[in-house]
């Protein structure tokens, strides 16, 4: 079978071979696992820094809940969920996009949305944390 790619505007044509006509098992997302609290936070919806640059981007949550931070570097597309909502394990949370890819962050646990960390075009760290849940 021949392809055609598109690479920065530049097109490459590939051949490729099907090797098994069976389809791939659907990868079903994990939910990212609960990083320890290290710190009081005293906002409920804290609003993105606008020139924070430095630092590593973690930042500290308050000690009864759960931390959800960001897999990667990225900006974010879309808050999936609101401060008071409930919502389950695996449930996505934030939508962000990195590298013109979107990733979801999801819930490690079932629980209640205590606070909303980012808005909609705001850019975010690896390991920040982005929506903390109380269980």
């Amino acid at each position: 079978m021949k392809l055609r790619i598109a690479v920065d505007e530049r097109v490459y044509e590939v051949d490729v071979e099907v090797l098994e006509e069976q389809r791939p098992e659907p990868v079903v997302p994990t939910p990212y696992a609960p990083y320890p609290a290290t710190a009081a936070v005293p906002a409920q919806h804290a609003a993105p820094s606008s020139g924070d640059e430095g630092g590593d981007g973690g930042e500290a949550t308050s000690g009864s809940g759960v931390p959800c931070k960001s897999p990667v570097n990225g900006v974010v597309v879309k808050v999936v969920v609101e401060v008071g909502q409930h919502i389950e394990a695996g449930a996505p949370l934030i939508i962000l996009e990195a590298m013109k890819m979107q990733t979801s962050v999801t819930a490690p646990v079932a629980g209640t949305v205590a606070s909303i960390r980012v808005e909609p075009g705001a850019a975010v760290k690896r390991d920040q944390v982005v929506v903390e849940l109380a269980e």
